[in-house]
């Protein structure tokens, strides 16, 4: 499952998001500019956009997503918390 957010999403929302994806190898985080919401969650074939890092759906997308049955790739890695420069 892949987080973004838009570069200058405020340090609290941002640290939010590292905690979600923090410890889990198949989760990642990055600042994508231009994106339609200010967070956004994907999986493949499946999306979730939010305005707060807060929102419950974000949990629940990645608890169901996360390694789901939608995932054509089971057991690969892609983890990753990038340094966020917005």
């Amino acid at each position: 499952m892949w987080l973004t957010y838009r570069p200058g999403l405020a340090g609290g929302q941002v640290a939010k998001l590292v905690m979600l994806v923090k410890g889990n190898d198949h989760r990642m985080l990055s600042p994508y500019p231009g994106q339609p919401a200010p967070i956004m969650a994907t999986a493949w074939g499946e999306q979730l956009s939010v305005t707060d890092a807060g929102d419950a759906r974000l949990r629940r997308f990645a608890a169901l997503y996360t390694q789901g049955p939608q995932d054509p790739e089971p057991g690969a890695a892609c983890a990753g918390v990038g340094t966020p420069t917005g």
